[in-house]
């Protein structure tokens, strides 16, 4: 006779007769004491006070620090009243007006200086050692709310004096000068006090003035800046090996004693007199022409004591004597953070209008000049645009080293060049942040002969900081950069929650292929950075292979350290998953790997563009990227494709979260659109729009329309009880 069987419910409650069951309600709950009660309520209160009293510490400690430092730099000299206010209570002589407030308008003046050969001083004369090639006001009516406003200026440099042996930054240059409108403050100047380092180069031609230089136009030449258009970089590319170079005097080529043997590569040069000689080392530096620059003025518009004003003027005064810009103390001294607003002060008479409500008194008020300041940071590799000039020839022949040189002289044409200039108004902080990063990263400007592929990540790195640094008025690659974190961090979230839970609906193969693709970048690049390289290993891949492995650790002894692996079985969910994911055949994935590998080998889909890029490379780029592409994006292809055919017939979407897959469409988006300049800007460190980013969009299409047609996987708590 059989045991008739018990329901679900009573097997789950029948216990043995020898297991204790003191059951729910046999040992009634203690109530608490009330003064136990009362005192650890006192605790708790006194305990969060104490948090809230040192959190504030920290954070006016922090604010005090911002503050001081980067949001109000110069808050010490802050009168702490409007300009209403000082009125009001007679105190209009006792405060510094900014000359340039919200509402002044100004226009901004360019003047670019090339430097005189030898025969152009000899035949103008005088003491000048520059002349002007551009003169105009590039931007009119500006305020200080303006933001971003770019001119095209187009240059024309004669390359002639880029021949001379002695090329420096400054021989070409520009000088920007900012020009208030009437009426303004400087309407009623009577005098103006500058301890700019002398003798101080013009920033304007002569024809920039209406007839001789007034005290207005000296005042307005006193804050204005100089920016150098020119870099230098030494030429790495030889044509013959065993160059002679002469470390002397210049010595005339035809007429000397001292004439290398004839079977010797020679190298020659032009002299500043137009005589051919030999080639010094410093015939080897090739100049470049700044295509881009930024320049900002710093948006501050309170009320300065005067006194205290005064005194920083007088003080850096005496340092202004001993200034030499030679030397580079100049350049050390005008930063916002160490003179800020001292360098002019405006002195001016009352307003007539005014007189009567001061009885009649009449005494200088003051005005403190705008600080202006060029951003270094703002051009990079792609901005730097080599001059067509030879600086010497080399031969074994040195009259045909001679002829080519001379040749190339008398056939000398302008070289045009449109340089981007972008002017913006920003806060004290953002200068002194920029300013604080303003040494150029680069141990040495990067030329035409460095590769192709280094002078794009520069480019790349250095578009990204100056979005840290908010010095990219052209260029937004933070909307990339946040998107591209989020992506990371939701994937991540998503592999760390599959590793606490099973492996239903995910294709195993196609995890292993796709975490095989992050590994091997980062195994290729660990000898460029060791510790980069580990922990790209350690983060996504690692969470990924966690998750799917058959493993388990045991963690019995300690918190650290595991005691044990424990190999896990299937459940059903799994085993119908691992079913429905092998009629994917291990042979046609493999078919699908090695095909996707010929077509990146032969084809190479990177090379091959959809939409043209800024600047196309000039020769193929040997990189280990390039061979680790052939290999990398077919394991990832062929992972997804293992996850979608999954996805497909289980009618469940598993691949990742789905907020993930719409950020990720949305990236791949704006990397679509990114060759529109009102969207993401004038990047000039664009690649193009290749056919490996159209499969990559296709693919991601995909992902997009299975996110929104099949249902997310839920996690059904009843059947995890039931298989446990």
């Amino acid at each position: 006779m059989s045991t008739p069987e018990l329901p679900n419910d009573t097997k789950t409650l029948a216990k043995s007769p020898l297991e204790l069951d003191p059951g729910l309600g046999s040992s009634p709950r203690r109530k608490p004491s009330g003064c136990r009660f009362v005192c650890k309520s006192v605790l708790w209160v006194f305990a969060g006070l104490f948090g809230v009293f040192v959190a504030i510490i920290f954070f006016r400690s922090g604010a005090s620090f911002v503050n001081g430092t980067l949001r109000f730099t110069h808050a010490s000299v802050y009168q702490n009243q409007t300009w209403e206010e000082a009125v009001k209570t007679g105190q209009r002589y006792t405060v510094a007006r900014p000359l340039i407030d919200q509402e002044q308008m100004f226009d901004v003046g360019v003047t670019v200086w090339l430097r005189k050969t030898e025969e152009e001083m000899g035949a103008a004369g005088g003491d000048a050692t520059e002349r002007a090639i551009y003169q105009d006001i590039v931007f009119r009516g500006l305020k200080l709310r303006d933001k971003a406003k770019l001119a095209k200026i187009p240059l024309q440099i004669p390359p002639t004096v880029f021949r001379s042996e002695n090329i420096s930054t400054s021989d070409l240059s520009a000088s920007i000068i900012l020009m208030p409108q009437s009426p303004s403050l400087l309407d009623r100047m009577t005098n103006y006090s500058s301890w700019g380092s002398t003798p101080v180069k013009p920033v304007r031609n002569q024809s920039g003035y209406s007839l001789d230089p007034s005290p207005r136009d000296r005042a307005i030449d006193s804050f204005a800046i100089r920016l150098d258009l020119i870099q230098v970089y030494e030429n790495q590319t030889t044509t013959m090996e065993g160059h002679v170079y002469k470390d002397d005097d210049d010595e005339p080529l035809f007429g000397t004693k001292d004439v290398p043997d004839g079977n010797e590569a020679v190298c020659y040069a032009l002299a500043d007199s137009g005589q051919v000689v030999l080639a010094k080392p410093r015939h080897k530096l090739q100049p470049l022409v700044v295509s881009k620059s930024h320049v900002l003025i710093a948006d501050e518009t309170h009320l300065f004591n005067l006194k205290s004003t005064m005194e920083k003027h007088k003080r850096f005064s005496l340092y202004g004597r001993l200034c030499r810009e030679e030397h580079g103390t100049c350049r050390w001294l005008r930063q916002y953070s160490t003179y800020g607003h001292w360098w002019s002060l405006i002195q001016f008479e009352t307003d007539r209008n005014d007189e009567l409500e001061t009885g009649g008194r009449k005494e200088p008020e003051w005005a403190y000049a705008p600080y202006l300041t060029g951003a270094r940071r703002a051009y990079g590799p792609k901005d730097l645009v080599p001059v067509p000039v030879s600086r010497q020839a080399c031969d074994r022949n040195r009259t045909i080293a001679a002829s080519r040189l001379l040749a190339e002289r008398d056939e000398d044409q302008p070289v045009n060049i449109t340089w981007h200039l972008t002017f913006s108004a920003a806060s004290p902080g953002k200068i002194t942040t920029v300013e604080a990063f303003r040494d150029d990263p680069r141990s040495r400007p990067v030329g035409p002969d460095d590769d192709e592929a280094d002078r794009l990540d520069s480019q790349i790195d250095l578009n990204m900081m100056n979005a840290f640094l908010g010095n990219s008025p052209d260029v937004h690659p933070r909307r990339k950069l946040l998107l591209g974190f989020l992506e990371l961090v939701l994937n991540v979230v998503y592999w760390l929650l599959r590793a606490r839970g099973s492996t239903a609906f995910i294709s195993v193969k196609g995890t292993y292929l796709r975490a095989l693709s992050y590994i091997l970048p980062s195994v290729l690049r660990i000898g460029e950075d060791y510790w980069l390289s580990i922990l790209e290993i350690l983060s996504l891949p690692a969470f990924m292979l966690w998750a799917v492995a058959p493993v388990k650790l045991i963690w019995s002894g300690s918190r650290w350290i595991p005691s044990g692996i424990e190999v896990l079985k299937p459940n059903h969910r799994e085993r119908a998953t691992n079913r429905l994911d092998e009629r994917f055949k291990p042979h046609s994935t493999l078919a699908v790997l090695v095909g996707l590998t010929l077509l990146y080998h032969f084809i190479e889909p990177e090379s091959v563009f959809l939409i043209t890029p800024f600047e196309t490379p000039k020769s193929p780029t040997p990189h280990a990227w390039t061979w680790a592409l052939v290999f990398v994006d077919p394991l990832c292809i062929t992972g997804y494709l293992c996850q979608i055919i999954l996805n497909y017939r289980s009618g469940v979407f598993a691949t990742h979260q789905k907020l993930y897959v719409y950020l990720w469409a949305t990236s791949m988006s704006c990397e679509l659109v990114s060759h529109m300049e009102w969207i993401l800007g004038n990047d000039r460190a664009k690649t193009g729009w290749s056919v490996r980013d159209a499969g990559w969009t296709l693919l991601v299409g995909v992902l997009v329309l299975q996110a929104l047609s099949l249902r997310h996987e839920s996690k059904p708590e009843a059947e995890y009880e039931h298989e446990k």
